[in-house]
């Protein structure tokens, strides 16, 4: 294999280790952010780690960029239609010693992805959760039920004496 191209793989190597870096970063965040749904004093926890996945969301996608970017110049370098290949692909492409060091990180990134799937599907279950107790909270307080509101046969609106709020019963 020519130097240059031994070159770009390392590259493409180290690119592939960032990633996978970033991937435990997100993972970890998400995690955080697990326990912090439904706790109202957690709130300026959870916008940090918003703020830190957004950065973390941009330092991915330049090392996206940046990978494509070697994948580009190896098929240049091969003459092969690397940039269009999988990690699979361009392994059995250039073979060993980067073979196994591709699968590997390959078989890293796919299994920190997964984990990061699963664990942000829990996170929105748990937010709308959330959400639909908040709702039902202040629908119990302001006595606002929308599944009996309608209008009667003139247009005027209905009124229902089960409508009043919690706050406007006596005691």
């Amino acid at each position: 294999m020519a130097l240059k191209v031994k070159g770009q793989m390392e590259a493409l190597i180290v690119l592939l280790d960032t990633e996978i870096t970033i991937y435990r970063e997100l993972l970890e965040l998400a995690r955080q952010k697990q326990v912090c749904i439904g706790d109202a004093e957690s709130l300026q926890e959870v916008e940090s780690i918003n703020a830190r996945e957004v950065q973390l969301a941009q330092v991915i996608a330049k090392a996206e960029r940046e990978r494509l970017q070697v994948t580009d110049n190896l098929a240049d370098r091969t003459g092969n239609q690397l940039a269009v290949l999988s990690l699979v692909e361009i392994a059995e492409t250039v073979g060993a010693p980067y073979d196994q060091l591709l699968l590997e990180r390959r078989q890293v990134i796919s299994q920190l992805l997964a984990e990061l799937k699963a664990v942000n599907a829990l996170n929105k279950q748990l937010l709308e959760q959330e959400l639909g107790y908040i709702d039902f909270s202040i629908q119990l307080i302001t006595g606002n039920d929308e599944s009996k509101q309608g209008y009667s046969e003139l247009g005027q609106k209905q009124q229902n004496s089960s409508q009043r709020s919690v706050l406007d019963w006596k005691a």
